[in-house]
């Protein structure tokens, strides 16, 4: 199974599937990175192989979604800041958060649904799910015209670009994530 992503930017990128975190276990940082930064994002279950896949029909390859996060290592700052390797993510084993059981795909359409992440018990991202169903299909179609997808295969669109997470200097953090009433993320990230 691989993980194909559309970036915020708009780049079609992969992650294997030993990067997928699926029991909400805490992120221990390899001692090579200097920073954890994060994204919001929304998967979708392949259920039907396909390549180049047009937007119209992309509804006809998903059968289920969640909401997770991607976790981005940064090996290198630059005054001061943090820059995330985009292909450096791909490597390192449970920085894709994706909770399961997945949703059934037809939740998409229930607009006053929101997804919430916290840092530290603070909000840092929210949205409601109206407009989503259609970014995602996108992002289906798109990737798959870079790559063919399988059963199995999940395909995430970010939300939201990279923002900082914890810094190596800082104490660790808390993670958390709500679809609704449901808590789908709850992890520390510990250096």
């Amino acid at each position: 199974m691989n993980i194909l992503v559309q970036n915020a930017a708009g780049k079609c990128l992969m992650r294997p599937d030993t990067s997928i975190n699926r029991e909400n276990g805490d992120f221990y940082v390899p001692d090579d990175v200097d920073a954890v930064g994060w994204s919001p994002a929304l998967f979708a279950r392949i259920s039907k192989a396909g390549k180049a896949v047009q937007p119209e029909f992309a509804a006809r390859y998903y059968d289920s979604f969640a909401f997770g996060v991607l976790l981005h290592p940064s090996c290198e700052t630059r005054d001061g800041k943090a820059h995330y390797c985009k292909a450096c993510a791909a490597i390192y084993d449970n920085s894709t958060l994706i909770p399961y059981p997945l949703f059934s795909a037809e939740t998409l359409d229930d607009t006053d649904k929101s997804f919430y992440v916290a840092k530290d018990g603070k909000e840092v991202y929210l949205c409601k799910l109206e407009g989503l169903r259609d970014r995602l299909e996108q992002a289906i179609a798109k990737c798959s015209s870079h790559s063919s997808v399988r059963i199995g295969d999940m395909v995430a669109v970010e939300l939201a670009g990279v923002e900082d997470l914890a810094v190596r200097d800082s104490a660790s953090c808390s993670l958390e994530a709500r679809f609704d009433s449901n808590k789908i993320i709850d992890i520390k990230i510990i250096f």
